[in-house]
């Protein structure tokens, strides 16, 4: 009996011996799972809204990593950016290892709903372990209530994965120490929109007037807006940029062509903030009546991945018609709109009969500046075509204009005083809604007789087709005829009678 009393005992040491080596990685690994918490920035947010999921993971035993989201039902992954940390502490002799990861996730808001959102997994070692989910409630755009301050990640380890110093030296962060929040954006009422158009990133377009006068000055302007609270890794295709296009127009840039976008200042649209900058400024000129169409400009937008695709402005179209006509002055040339003015120099003003003096003209200003000027027509006074230079562009931020300047070079072929008359540019005003005149005063040129007797102007003009006869000076008569044999009756009698 008791040998198989012994016998039992052996047997049930070893099954005790067994289940302990079974159960024991089971308690060890149970020691070793990660600490996992989730949390997010809004628990309600509007159709269209960005909310950030944050995920703590804390580990003692290895780096986690791969981190996902098992489920997102009633929203779009926009970006997910990691920050892993690890921390060793040496405490009497004894090391202490963390290892932690913090996710945040960007999400976008597609329906109305309530939405439970995870639960988020990460992998440790060779295992994967899971967290809780978490709820978000989506309403209509515009009604989600605001947005609290965010918070710093947390760990349930009870210390900061950023600053694992914290609890070691209590009081370093004191309350009296916090850096105030910043303070909110000032928005410019000027560039909110109704709703955005895009996600994260879009493209707008806007003209300063609607409708305008043939040659009247129209600011098209395209502004690019960016979403503050989730526009980060925004990046556009640089080579797939088609600015807009505008056939019935005359293009003047208003900013560089290799200038960078400039901050126009912060917009509300779709009840979020959005950072706008200044692409694109022109100076559109239309040339002729009628509804005048002015094309999209498109970009591509890149990354992020979820929110890529093309953004496109609106396609607008400007109204022109002609100034009007009761008042027009003579000359008026259509197109000729802005605010000009003249001035003139001769040199010398003192010639001989067949010489010549030089007239420079400036006309300045803005607006269309005129690339021709009529001259005034005197007897003896020839003007040769001028040589033109001109300096215009963008003046200040919304105008173009500048200066050209007309050389000319003037015979005159008679003896005298010889008024050369004015210079006189008609234009129409559109700050006055009416016509003006530039003009500006030639003055006198006193011509001395030549030496020699004053030639013709007959003989000034070179012959242009040599060999022809003289110029006849008196009609002549009619030519006489000479007479032939079938001129007469008897001839075609004769000939009948003889067939």
């Amino acid at each position: 009996m008791s040998a198989r009393r012994a016998a039992l005992a052996a047997w049930l040491g070893l099954l005790l011996a067994a289940l302990v080596v079974v159960a024991w990685p089971r308690a060890a690994r149970a020691d070793d799972a990660p600490q996992m918490s989730a949390q997010v920035d809004a628990d309600t947010v509007g159709v269209g809204d960005l909310v950030h999921v944050t995920v703590n993971v804390q580990s003692s035993t290895a780096l986690p990593s791969d981190p996902r989201l098992s489920a997102t039902p009633g929203f779009l992954v926009r970006g997910t950016s990691a920050s892993p940390t690890q921390t060793h502490i040496s405490v009497n002799g004894t090391r202490i290892d963390r290892y932690g990861l913090s996710v945040d996730f960007t999400l976008q808001a597609q329906r109305v709903g309530v939405f439970h959102v995870g639960p988020p997994t990460v992998s440790v070692g060779s295992l994967r372990y899971r967290g809780q989910e978490v709820t978000v409630r989506v309403v209509p755009a515009g009604q989600a209530p605001p947005r609290r301050t965010p918070q710093g990640p947390t760990s349930p380890f009870g210390f900061s994965p950023f600053d694992p110093w914290k609890n070691l030296f209590p009081g370093l962060d004191a309350p009296d120490q916090e850096l105030p929040p910043p303070p909110p954006l000032t928005t410019d009422p000027k560039l909110a929109l109704d709703a955005p158009r895009g996600a994260l990133y879009f493209l707008h377009a806007s003209v300063d007037k609607v409708s305008a006068v043939v040659g009247e000055q129209v600011v098209f302007s395209v502004y690019e807006y960016l979403d503050v609270s989730g526009g980060g890794g925004v990046e556009v295709d640089e080579s797939d940029v088609h600015d807009a296009t505008a056939a019935d127009f005359v293009k003047r840039p208003l900013l560089r062509e290799d200038q960078d976008a400039t901050l126009a200042g912060y917009a509300q649209a779709g009840g979020r903030t959005w950072q706008v900058k200044l692409v694109r400024r022109w100076a559109l000129f239309p040339l002729h009546a009628g509804d005048l169409a002015i094309g999209p400009m498109s970009v591509r937008l890149v990354r992020p991945r979820g929110a890529a695709g093309p953004r496109t402005t609106e396609g607008l179209t400007v109204r022109v018609t002609e100034p009007p006509l009761p008042g027009r002055p003579p000359g008026y040339a259509l197109g000729d709109v802005g605010h000009f003015s003249l001035a003139a120099q001769v040199s010398p003003t003192e010639t001989t009969q067949g010489g010549a003096v030089g007239v420079h003209v400036e006309l300045s200003g803005t607006g269309n500046l005129p690339s021709a000027l009529p001259t005034p027509a005197r007897k003896g006074v020839e003007w040769l075509a001028p040589d033109l230079h001109e300096q215009v562009g963008a003046i200040g931020h919304d105008a173009f204009g500048g200066k050209r300047s007309f050389d000319f070079v003037v015979r005159l072929h008679e003896a005298g005083d010889v008024d050369l008359g004015a210079l006189s540019v008609p234009f129409w005003n559109p700050d006055q809604r009416r016509y003006e005149i530039a003009s500006a005063a030639l003055g006198i040129v006193h011509v001395l007789p030549s030496a020699g007797p004053a030639a013709s102007a007959d003989a000034r003009e070179p012959e242009k087709l040599e060999g022809l006869p003289a110029p006849r000076a008196a009609l002549e008569g009619e030519r006489a005829t000479a007479a032939h044999l079938d001129d007469s009756r008897l001839f075609w009698l004769a000939g009948v009678g003889l067939w």
